[in-house]
């Protein structure tokens, strides 16, 4: 867990030693090169709330006023969807699940992660939280805003609070908070107004011990670079500095170069049933099966596809049961998100990631070997074959020899 800052503005924070941080309206150049950034498109909340209370269409809408920006900002690590949205009313509460359903699901058929919901303080009303886990399927982080004004008072009122939304959700993607720190109950008045810098840094530190308990990737405290009327809140580079020292970043993370891969489970046919979700620290294992079908010619990959998850619908699943396949060119499809806990391999479905070659029990091209040890190298799973885990021959006699040598 990192405790970081969220920046209005760039200013001085190219300097910043952080490996993760938050910026509005980030420019096209990346200001801050070896940290991933978290992007929010700025819009008044009256104007997104409102699309908001639209559901699908006011999600395809909010999309395509974004999208100019997410493709000329290919550095973002993952985007936010909206800022703070009311919750109390609960016919409002269900169009903003569809709404999170439909835009992470059109970010996902892009290749791009996601921040969803970023609710506001004391958010969502005890008991409304389970309406909102409908919402979470293609979501890569689940982002909360948590401030205080009086620490003891308001532990797990309104910080800390995301452990209980999470004993409604049960199962949830990790956690970004994408706004904490002190303010009054108007949140209009910030840390400036009432204490010290050494005080304050005393409460970040007791709340950082508190989210490295849970599964809370990041948080970024509220606000460097402020506009107007954020001044109270500003977090300087003179604390900043204080605050390395506090939290240690996590050691910067290099690119990682992945294979391409083409999203597309939301074209894929879906069963009545969902499949379960689960964060992405629950996975420790790739789990190597083969399809057991004619292998396909590329143009009837997807045909196939589509139809092996038409035959685990018939089963009574939720749909395909695996997270990627890989067509005798080499083409890897990713068809369920990492965090759904698909039927492929039993007692280790939860903690697993399902691989499929598109082949009977022949020998595979060198396409399928080549691209499936750099899927496994690259998700940076030990590797099991099925048959290893399952009373099975799945897969097969060739396929998972010629893939671990390939790994080395």
């Amino acid at each position: 867990m990192e405790m970081s800052l969220h920046f209005q503005n760039t200013g001085w924070g190219s300097g910043f030693g952080a490996s993760i941080v938050k910026l509005i309206n980030p420019p096209i150049g990346n200001p801050f090169p070896g940290m991933r950034v978290i992007g929010r498109v700025f819009a008044p909340d009256y104007e997104i709330n409102a699309l908001a209370a639209e559901g699908k269409a006011g999600a395809i809408k909010w999309f395509n006023r974004q999208l100019p920006m997410l493709e000329s900002r290919t550095y973002v690590h993952a985007w936010e969807d909206i800022n703070e949205p009311p919750t109390g009313d609960r016919t409002y509460r269900l169009k903003l699940v569809e709404f999170t359903a439909t835009w992470s699901e059109l970010m996902y058929r892009r290749g791009w992660q996601t921040v969803v919901y970023n609710l506001a303080s004391g958010n969502p009303e005890i008991g409304n939280g389970k309406d909102l886990k409908a919402g979470l399927g293609c979501a890569t982080y689940l982002g909360l805003h948590e401030y205080w004004n009086n620490m003891d008072a308001d532990y797990t009122w309104t910080w800390c609070r995301y452990r209980r939304l999470l004993d409604e959700l049960g199962v949830a993607p990790p956690i970004l908070i994408t706004e904490c720190g002190i303010s009054n109950r108007a949140g209009d008045s910030g840390y400036h107004n009432r204490f010290t810098d050494d005080q304050y840094l005393e409460q970040l530190d007791r709340y950082a011990t508190e989210l490295a308990k849970d599964n809370v990737v990041a948080a970024f405290v509220f606000t460097a670079t402020p506009s107007h009327p954020w001044f109270s809140f500003e977090v300087s580079e003179e604390f900043s500095r204080r605050m390395k020292v506090h939290y240690p970043s996590a050691p910067p993370i290099l690119p990682v170069e992945g294979p391409t891969i083409e999203h597309i489970a939301p074209s894929l046919p879906h069963g009545s049933k969902q499949y379960l979700q689960r964060s992405k620290n629950k996975i420790d294992t790739t789990i190597l099966h083969y399809s057991w079908v004619k292998p396909p010619t590329p143009k009837d990959t997807l045909a196939q596809i589509a139809s092996i998850a038409r035959g685990h619908i018939r089963l009574g699943w939720p749909g395909i049961a695996y997270h990627y396949c890989v067509g005798v060119d080499g083409t890897i499809y990713q068809v369920n998100p990492l965090t759904s806990i698909a039927y492929h391999a039993g007692k280790w479905n939860a903690r697993s990631v399902g691989i499929c070659c598109l082949l009977r029990d022949s020998t595979p091209t060198e396409e399928q070997v080549v691209a499936i040890a750099k899927l496994v190298k690259w998700l940076g799973y030990p590797l099991k074959l099925h048959k290893e885990v399952a009373q099975t021959s799945c897969p097969g006699k060739f396929l998972g020899p010629l893939v671990r040598a390939r790994l080395g």
